[in-house]
Order: structure tokens, then C-alpha cells, then sequence
């Protein structure tokens, strides 16, 4: 009993009292300690409260100065460019300054990245020095002026054709001289006739990757290392890629864009010492047919595209390239009167081989194999004269090829192949197709958008074939701040890689609906200019590249594409989609029929298309099994032909066209020796 008492006791007193057990106690003392916790949360959740509140405040504070600045400067946009206030400037010291200072920041621009040409954009770091791989280029004069334009040469001020009559250039490949440029600094030394006032709007076209971008790099480098006479004039040269600019686009947020950062200067200063001295300032614009233009309403254009039509900066020397056609640029709302229009034709056979050589600099084995080849294919001499297809001969020779493509859609498919296994060497030729395909649907896409529009986002592609072609090199990758907007700008390498990807797409939907709703696009999207009033078959070769590679060697999508181009009656897109295709059967009656008719004119039509033409010529005289097609020709214009290459050819299809009664032959290389051989060659054909 007394140890019953006793334990009792334990458990209820502690000193022999009535009082608190052992486990009240502790059970105190810890609801004590959890309510000090939940006290202590309730503080700091409410501290964390009050500093999220500031914070939210001070970014509210700061969004909506951040919104005022951009406000104000907006309405500062509706003003002219260079007539803005020009609050903050401290007298000509300072503008003189920035001026300098604009001056040494973009010269190293240019000597630095600016001076280098990615060779291989799909292996890192592999860049050559443009000085190592830049060929002049051959610039034709093509359109006048208010007058005939005049020149500045040794001789002092003289007519263009007074200049070039003694001139004797390299004679490309058997063509006539037409006044080719010895340098591209000529194209700064126009005048009108009459006046003899400087032309200062330059256009510069040439087809895809015939070297419009490495002509206006090589411009801009020249001039920060001091390199040229004629540029020394300048003292700022802005070089701006078009193909990231909209019709509403500023020149001096590119400028800030891309060439300088936005705090290293005062913008207004810089404003200032422009709108001052405009005969000092160079802007290089490259690819203007790349620029998101979806209206020619003057009102909606931004700057750049104001001082293109003198609205703005009338002194400015601005010089824009472009592929044809021009009716885009070319007209009363950008380019008008006075202009200079030079053709940037690509490399003649020496430049070739220059290019070749300087490619393969420690393997001169592997250079001369690649010359040989180009030199004993027509076809292959006629891409190479295109520095991107030449690259990608060069490429593919460095490679385990051996022989190269005979078409331009088989070297583009050799090439992305190569591109893609270099980097994943066990990928499958169906996954490359495949990745093609992906990519290539939103690359239709961006040719047929309202703002043609050739800059993407990551969301725009599938993640699977968008990482494939990152990988591989196909798409580039870049930041760009927008405003409040973060996000990476996706591209295509080369123009010519979106539209052969664009062409992939097209091609896998072959008799299918969407096959032919896509290609009455075409035909939609080339009647749009005809309120400029440019011609069908010129409106319709703004897709060349995208015909001719969905007709590469597919004979479906051939017959498809020539059944809806041979209603424009060109000429040249129809034997070039042929020429593609390779087919082995006869072209379409009405193919025929557009190009054999009574009246043919080749005149200044290129040794590409001339040699697609005959290759058509020859298809249809072997396989026409008894049509005498030949006989509807009654007259035949040739301007600018080079007989020394195709004079065979042309004596051949001459003897077919047995009911011919007018040949006109305009500034053509016929020789002597020519003739001779054409008249050998049609003895024994005779016998």
C-alpha cells in the first residue's frame, strides 16, 4: 500500500505538494515555444509582406518611368529624325566629340567581327579574314538618271560611255564587255548629266548569294582601316542588316541596336552632328528584298526608310542592296530619280580559281581537282560564278566527295547532309528530310506572310527539328531586347537555305489540296505588283529558288508547278524548273508551246538560264518522236550570247527551225572561228 502511495505521490507532486506534474509542465513549456514560432512567423510574414509591397511599388515606379521614357521617345519619332530637339548638347565640342567617338566604336566594329566572313556557320570559330577571301566583284551600269550619268575620272567629269569605251576588262567567259566597274568605288563617282550634282542612292542588286553582303561588309571594312580614297571622305558609315527591320523602323535605334551600346553616347549629339554634315555619312543597307515592307504608304514608314526616299537626310550617301526584282524598291515611294542601279554579276573563271585556291591554301591537289571539275561542266561554271554555291563546292570537296552535284538543288541536299552529319555523324538521310520538312513549313510560311517576315521565334518551330537544326548549324540564334521584351531571334544561314527548306515542305505535300492551294499563292502574291505595273513573269520570279528547288528531281511537282508558270509565258523559270527536274520525259505540250513559239527573244538572259534553255532544246528534239515544234519559230532575238560556249548548241537548234526568217544578233561574241566550227558542225550534219 505504502509503495502505491508512494508512486502516486511521484506522479502527482513534485516536492511532496499539490502542484504541476512533470509532463504538464513540459507540455507548457512547449506550446510556450510554438507560440514564440508562430509569433515570429506572423512578424516575418508581414515584414515579407511590406518588402514585397515596396518592391512591387518601386517596379511599378520604375515600369512606368521606363513607359514615359518610351512615350516620350515615340513622340519624338513622329518628329523627323533629324530635326528633334537637341536638349542635353553643349555646343559643337561636344558634338564634335560623340561624333569621334561614333567614329572609333564602329571602326572597331568592322575591323574586328565585321571583318570576318563565316565560313562554316555550323563549326565553331571557322571564320576567314575577308582580305583572304573577298574576290572583286563585277558591277554593271544598268539604269541612268535624269540624263546619262556622268563620272568622275582622270580625265575630269565625262559621260559613262566616254570612260568605258577604251576600257578592257577581263572578258567573262566569252561575254561582250559591258562596262564593267574596275573597282566598287566608281559606283561613288556618278553624276547626273546634266547638273554634274553627285548621285547618292546606290542600288546594288544580284541574285542569292552572288555576294551583295560580303561587297557592302568589305565596303564598310575598307573604310575603318583607312583602306580607300574614295570612303576617307565619310566619317561615319552605319552597315545595317535589313532583314531584321520593319517599314516602321528607326535609324537611329538600329544604329543603337546594333552597332553601339545605348548608353555610350548622347544619342542627341549624335543626332545633331548627322542632320549637319549628311554628305559625311555612308549608310549601308544589305538586303532590302529581306525587309518586312507590307504597304507603300509613305505614312507608315520610319526613318530608314525615309532617308531611302530623301524625306529624310537628302545628303546622306545610302547604298541598298537587293535581289530582283526591284518594283519593291524601285519606285515613286522609295528609290526615284536621280539613282545609280549596278548588278553585282558574281566571279569570272579567274576569280574562281583565286577563291578555289585561297579556300584550300595547304592542299593545292584538292583545289586543282575542284577547278577541273567546275571548268569541264557548264553547269557547275555557271553556279560557281555565285560565291554561297561555290562555298558550298568547296565544302563538299573538303569532305570524302568526289564529284560534285550537277544541279542546284542536289548540291543544296549534298550540302545540308554534310552540315547535319558532321555533327551527328549517325543521323539517317529520312531524319535530315524530316528536320527539312518541319522547318521548312514555317519557312513557307514566312514567304507568303503579310510582313514577309524572315526572323523567328523558338515557339514558331517544332522543339524536336528546331534543336536538330541549331545543332546542325541550318538556324542561327540570337538575343534581342525589344523594348520591355526578351527573347531569341531565330534565322536561317542563307536566304537560299530558308527557300529550299520552304521548297522541301511544298514538295512532301505533293497531290494533296494544300500542294496546289500553295501554289496559287504563288500566282496571288505575284499579282500584288501589278499595280506598280511590273510584269507577270518578273513578279513571278520573285520565287524562282523556291520553284526550281521543289522541281528538283521530281517530275510530280514539275508537271504541277509548269501547268500554272507557263500562263505568264516565262520563259526563264520554265527551263530552269526543267533543267531541275532532270526528267527523262518530254516537257509538257504546253511547256513547249510557251517556249518554241513564232517570236523568241533571249536577249540578256544569263549563261544559267541559256543553258537550261538548250538543255530543254535537246530534250525536245529527242523525244518529240516526229512533232516538228522547231518549224513555228519565225524569229529569233539573241542579245549578249556567248557563242564561244553555246554556239554549237545554237547551230543545232538553228538547223531545226526550218521556217526562221529573222535572226538578230546584238552584241554578241561571234568570232570568225565561231562560225567556222557552227558551219563544220552543220557539214556534217548535213552528211
Amino acid at each position: 500500500m505504502a509503495t502505491a502511495n508512494s508512486t502516486d505521490l511521484m506522479t502527482t507532486t513534485i516536492d511532496g505538494g499539490s502542484g504541476l506534474t512533470t509532463e504538464n509542465t513540459i507540455a507548457i513549456i512547449a506550446v510556450f515555444v510554438v507560440a514564440i514560432g508562430v509569433v515570429v512567423a506572423i512578424l516575418s510574414y508581414r515584414e515579407n509582406r511590406r518588402r514585397n509591397r515596396e518592391d512591387r511599388r518601386r517596379r511599378l515606379q520604375e515600369d512606368q518611368r521606363i513607359l514615359q521614357e518610351d512615350q516620350r521617345r515615340r513622340q519624338q519619332e513622329d518628329l523627323p529624325l533629324l530635326t528633334r530637339p537637341t536638349e542635353g548638347t553643349s555646343g559643337p565640342d561636344k558634338v564634335q566629340a560623340v561624333a569621334s567617338k561614333v567614329n572609333e566604336a564602329v571602326k572597331k566594329v568592322y575591323k574586328s567581327t565585321g571583318s570576318y566572313v563565316q565560313m562554316l556557320p555550323w563549326v565553331d570559330d571557322h571564320q576567314m579574314h575577308i582580305m583572304n577571301i573577298f574576290t572583286k566583284l563585277c558591277l554593271v551600269e544598268q539604269v541612268d538618271t535624269m540624263g546619262k550619268p556622268r563620272i568622275k575620272g582622270n580625265k575630269g567629269l565625262m559621260p559613262f560611255e566616254e570612260l568605258y569605251k577604251d576600257r578592257q576588262p577581263e572578258t567573262r567567259e566569252g561575254n561582250p564587255n559591258k562596262g564593267e566597274l574596275k573597282s566598287y568605288e566608281e559606283i561613288f563617282k556618278f553624276q547626273t548629266h546634266h547638273e554634274g550634282t553627285p548621285i547618292k542612292r546606290i542600288v546594288i542588286s544580284g541574285s542569292a548569294g552572288i555576294g551583295k553582303t560580303t561587297l557592302i561588309d568589305k565596303i564598310a571594312y575598307d573604310w575603318a582601316m583607312g583602306n580607300s580614297e574614295t570612303l576617307n571622305k565619310f566619317k561615319l558609315v552605319f552597315a545595317l542588316k535589313m532583314g531584321s527591320l520593319q517599314q516602321s523602323s528607326n535609324l537611329e535605334d538600329a544604329i543603337f541596336e546594333k552597332l553601339l551600346a545605348k548608353d555610350t553616347v548622347d544619342e542627341s549629339a549624335l543626332k545633331e552632328f548627322i542632320d549637319k554634315n549628311q554628305d559625311k555619312v555612308l549608310i549601308l543597307l544589305d538586303g532590302f528584298d529581306e525587309c518586312k515592307i507590307t504597304t507603300t504608304d509613305t505614312s507608315s514608314f520610319g526613318s530608314i526608310l525615309k532617308v531611302i526616299n530623301r524625306k529624310l537626310g537628302p545628303e546622306y550617301w545610302v547604298v541598298i542592296t537587293s535581289r530582283p526584282p526591284l518594283d519593291k524598291l524601285v519606285n515613286s515611294s522609295l528609290v526615284m530619280k536621280p539613282f545609280t542601279h549596278v548588278r553585282v554579276e558574281g566571279f569570272s573563271k579567274t576569280d574562281i580559281n583565286e577563291y578555289v585556291n585561297k579556300f584550300f591554301p595547304d592542299d593545292h591537289d584538292k583545289a586543282s581537282k575542284l577547278i577541273e571539275q567546275i571548268e569541264l561542266s557548264d553547269t557547275l561554271s555557271d553556279l560557281a560564278e555565285s560565291p554561297m554555291l561555290l562555298l558550298l563546292m568547296c565544302l563538299l570537296m573538303g569532305s570524302k566527295e568526289n564529284t560534285l552535284p550537277d544541279t542546284m538543288t542536289r548540291l543544296y541536299n549534298k550540302a545540308l547532309n554534310y552540315i547535319f552529319k558532321r555533327k551527328t555523324r549517325d543521323i539517317k538521310d529520312a531524319e535530315i528530310s524530316q528536320i527539312l520538312i518541319s522547318i521548312g513549313k514555317v519557312a513557307l510560311g514566312s514567304l507568303f506572310s503579310r510582313d514577309q517576315s524572315f526572323a523567328f521565334r523558338e515557339g514558331d518551330f517544332e522543339k524536336t527539328a528546331l534543336d536538330a537544326a541549331m545543332n546542325a548549324g541550318v538556324l542561327t540564334s540570337e538575343r534581342v531586347i525589344d523594348g520591355l521584351d526578351t527573347y531569341q531571334r531565330v534565322s536561317f544561314i542563307h536566304h537560299t537555305f530558308l527557300e529550299y527548306c520552304a521548297a522541301m515542305y511544298w514538295q512532301s505535300l505533293i497531290n494533296t489540296e494544300e500542294f496546289d492551294r500553295i501554289l496559287d499563292q504563288t500566282e496571288v502574291e505575284s499579282t500584288k505588283g501589278a499595280t506598280l505595273g511590273v510584269p507577270y513573269y518578273s513578279r513571278l520570279f520573285r520565287y524562282e529558288y523556291l520553284f526550281r528547288f521543289c522541281c528538283g528531281d521530281n517530275e510530280a511537282c514539275t508537271n504541277q508547278i509548269l501547268k500554272k508558270i507557263h500562263q505568264g509565258r516565262d520563259s526563264q523559270l520554265i527551263v530552269i524548273c526543267y533543267f531541275e527536274s532532270q526528267s527523262k520525259e518530254l516537257p509538257q505540250e504546253n511547256a513547249i508551246s510557251s517556249i518554241l513559239t513564232g517570236d523568241i527573244d533571249i536577249s540578256e538572259w544569263n549563261n544559267d538560264s541559256t543553258n537550261a534553255l538548250f538543255h530543254f532544246l535537246k530534250q525536245v528534239a529527242a523525244l518529240s518522236r516526229g512533232n516538228d515544234y522547231f518549224s513555228k519559230v519565225k524569229r529569233l532575238v539573241i542579245k549578249h550570247f556567248n557563242f564561244q560556249r553555246f554556239g554549237t548548241d545554237f547551230a543545232k537548234s538553228l538547223m531545226l527551225m526550218t521556217n526562221l526568217q529573222s535572226l538578230s544578233l546584238q552584241s554578241s561574241s561571234l568570232t570568225v572561228e565561231i562560225l567556222i566550227r557552227s558551219y563544220h558542225h552543220w557539214q556534217v550534219h548535213q552528211h
